[in-house]
């Protein structure tokens, strides 16, 4: 990321890399954090909120992702989640929500062998 020219900081209440103005998948995305877990990096996430973008925007976009979601994970819907997705190795989410009176998108991949690992990781801490 750094080699590209983004600016990372590091987010110790998110425990997050963190930066700004990322396009992805045809879409810009005013913000963007990974996580990394032993060194790996273990998830990525997407954001952006009427805050940048028109809400209607924000609705297209929205579904155009979660058609393309549904197109390239069909068949692989996890059970007991909304539009979340995955092929046994990543899941991949997409949401939109409300909070502070601002609409929000987000996108997310998550390897789901070191998110396993992190969540019993912090588990034993307790």
């Amino acid at each position: 990321m750094t080699k590209k020219g983004y600016k990372l900081t590091w987010s110790t209440e998110r425990n997050t890399y963190e930066t700004e103005k990322v396009t992805f998948a045809g879409h810009f995305w005013p913000f963007f954090a990974f996580q990394i877990y032993n060194g790996k990096l273990m998830g990525i996430t997407f954001l952006d909120a009427t805050l940048s973008t028109p809400p209607e925007t924000l609705d297209i976009v929205y579904e155009t992702f979660k058609t393309r979601l549904k197109t390239k994970y069909k068949g692989k819907e996890k059970p007991n989640y909304k539009d979340t997705y995955s092929d046994g190795i990543t899941s991949v989410d997409i949401m939109q929500y409300y909070t502070g009176g601002e609409k929000f998108i987000s996108l997310g991949y998550t390897d789901e062998n070191l998110s396993n690992k992190e969540s019993i990781r912090n588990i034993v801490d307790l």
